[in-house]
């Protein structure tokens, strides 16, 4: 069923593509013959595309994501407004293969998720300047460091492994 959902992504995409081509068409012809319906036309295919087709591409690509078990934040890092969560659940309940109910509390606990990361990291606007945005980084805690040194005469790979060995085995770090 994944299979499914993929196609209709790549068929958004290429809708996407296609209304823009034919919104540069409209352009143009509304630059050479100088008519207001030629302007019209490209404003409608302009709104539907940024508008509607857009939406709909973003909770597609939301939900296959959802589907192959990606996190939100791993899919979307900076987002200018919170997606349509109603409309990336029916078409992850639509596309999953697997009982609605169980597709709706995996659904639930992945939209927790999503709304606490959200709450840490409020979407974005145009205006915001990049250094008032939150990294990720600074949300998650740092990596442990450790530094070994390497006696002459010794094989680098060999003493690369068992430093990890001792520091995994010990909890001082993670692989």
């Amino acid at each position: 069923m994944h299979l499914l959902l993929r196609i209709k992504i790549k068929t958004l995409a290429y809708q996407s593509a296609e209304m823009r081509y034919e919104e540069n068409l409209a352009h143009a012809h509304a630059l050479i013959l100088k008519t207001a319906g030629a302007s019209e036309a490209r404003e409608l295919l302009h709104n539907i595309r940024t508008g509607t087709l857009r939406k709909e591409s973003r909770a597609a690509n939301l939900a296959y994501g959802f589907l192959l078990g990606r996190s939100y934040w791993q899919m979307e890092r900076t987002c200018h407004e919170a997606p349509d969560f109603i409309r990336v659940q029916q078409l992850a309940e639509q596309f999953s293969g697997e009982d609605k109910r169980i597709t709706r509390q995996r659904f639930a606990c992945w939209h927790d998720e999503a709304k606490d990361y959200l709450a840490l990291v409020p979407p974005t606007t145009h205006a915001t300047k990049p250094a008032e945005h939150i990294e990720l980084r600074q949300l998650l805690p740092a990596p442990k460091a450790f530094a070994i040194s390497i006696p002459a005469g010794v094989d680098p790979r060999q003493a690369l492994m068992s430093a990890l060995i001792q520091a995994i085995s010990h909890g001082g770090a993670r692989v």
